[in-house]
C-alpha cells in the first residue's frame, strides 16, 4: 500500500485520493489478487500440495467469491478509508495488520465453515461416527 498506491494515486488524504485507493483495494487488489491467492495456497497447503491443489482452491474461490467479497466489503472499505485519510503513512501497515487478525478469523470461518459443519453431523460427543 505504501509504495504502489502512493505511486498510483499520490500521497493526498483528500476525499478523491482516499476513494481511489479504497476502490482499488476493494475492486481490484482483493477480488483479483489477494483472495484468489489465499484460496489457492490455503487449499494446496491443507489438502493437496500440487498444481491440482492450487486449481482446486481457485475453483473453490470461484464458487464462494461473491459471499467472501461481500463480507470483505462490509468491513474493509471503511477501515481503509479511515486508514488512508487519518493514519500516518508509517503506521498504516500496523493498523492493517491489527484489523487483519479479525478478518482472517472471519475468512477462515467462511472458507472452512462448510467442512466443519459436515464433520459435526456425522460424529457423536466423543468424535465417534454415528
Amino acid at each position: 500500500y505504501n509504495n504502489l498506491f502512493t505511486r498510483l494515486f499520490g500521497t493526498g488524504r483528500d476525499f478523491r485520493s482516499v476513494a481511489q485507493k479504497t476502490a482499488a483495494d476493494a475492486f481490484w487488489h482483493v477480488p483479483m489478487l489477494y483472495l484468489p491467492l489465499y484460496y489457492a495456497w490455503e487449499h494446496a497447503v491443507l489438502h493437496d500440495v500440487s498444481l491440482n491443489g492450487l486449481a482446486d482452491g481457485l475453483r473453490k474461490y470461484r464458487g464462494e467469491c461473491f459471499d467472501v467479497c461481500t463480507a470483505y466489503w462490509q468491513m474493509w472499505p471503511a477501515v481503509h478509508a479511515m486508514n488512508f485519510m487519518f493514519t500516518p503513512v508509517e503506521l498504516r501497515i500496523p493498523v492493517v495488520t491489527s484489523v487483519s487478525f479479525v478478518w482472517l478469523v472471519v475468512l477462515s470461518f467462511m472458507s472452512h465453515g462448510e467442512r466443519a459443519s459436515e464433520g459435526q453431523e456425522g460424529t457423536g460427543s466423543r468424535g465417534e461416527v454415528r
